[in-house]
């Protein structure tokens, strides 16, 4: 019994108020930034990251006019910025192969789970830049 139930006129009703949502945090840090545009990245937290729901939503990604994604907008703190993605971004290849499709897309993560290391090209500003990325078991 809910403390002062006992107390509420007929026809009253208890209510408990529901938390919002918060999404889980993934425990120690999936990507750390070694230097400018390299990363070290949990291999085994990044891919459960990616499997959740919230991971779809946390950026806006659109087919580009000349080839690639451009990354329409980011969740502040998302595992994308973590990245080194921003707003803007054309992502043109990744280990030197093109990603123009949904189908790209998914052959590439695929391999994802094999490589010790990935270089992703993207166009920023107009000019490419690499991102890079070197894959590590989690402690």
């Amino acid at each position: 019994m809910l403390e002062g139930a006992d107390k509420l006129a007929p026809g009253m009703e208890v209510s408990t108020p529901v938390p919002a949502y918060t999404p889980p945090s993934a425990p120690g840090n999936v990507v750390r930034e070694t230097s400018s545009n390299h990363y070290t990245v949990q291999r085994e937290q990044l891919a459960a990251q990616m499997r959740t729901p919230d991971f779809l939503r946390q950026a806006t990604m659109t087919p580009a006019g000349g080839g690639g994604f451009q990354v329409q907008q980011l969740q502040p703190g998302s595992l994308y910025e973590k990245l080194g993605l921003r707003a803007g971004d054309v992502i043109k290849s990744v280990n030197g192969q093109a990603i123009n499709s949904a189908e790209d897309a998914i052959r590439l993560y695929q391999q994802m789970g094999s490589v010790a290391s990935a270089q992703i090209e993207v166009m920023r500003g107009g000019k490419p830049e690499y991102l890079y990325y070197d894959f590590s078991q989690n402690p």
